[in-house]
């Protein structure tokens, strides 16, 4: 990974499971917050963005929840490994 900064640095960052750590005094995450804004589709006419920062925030908390389980479910298995591996050695 790179040292690129991704998430926003608060501790309760949507994107923790990447860079944990950050602040817990600024105010949450803001990281799709500051993504809603109101695009302007011409003619004179503009809509938010709010309905598809939603979807991608509901999706990025889905995935992360997945990363979240996987990293677990590797170290329940490397914990098994080091025990076979200590009951094998004895």
């Amino acid at each position: 990974m790179s040292d690129e900064m991704i998430g926003c640095g608060d501790n309760s960052c949507i994107f923790k499971q990447l860079r944990p750590g950050g602040m817990g005094t600024n105010g949450g995450c803001r990281c799709f917050k500051d993504l809603e804004a109101w695009v302007d589709c011409g003619f004179g006419h503009s809509e938010s963005n709010h309905d598809a920062v939603r979807k991608v925030m509901q999706d990025t908390q889905r995935l992360s929840g997945e990363l979240r389980r996987a990293r677990q479910q590797v170290a329940d298995l490397e914990a098994q490994v080091a025990d076979l591996t200590g009951a094998v050695n004895r």
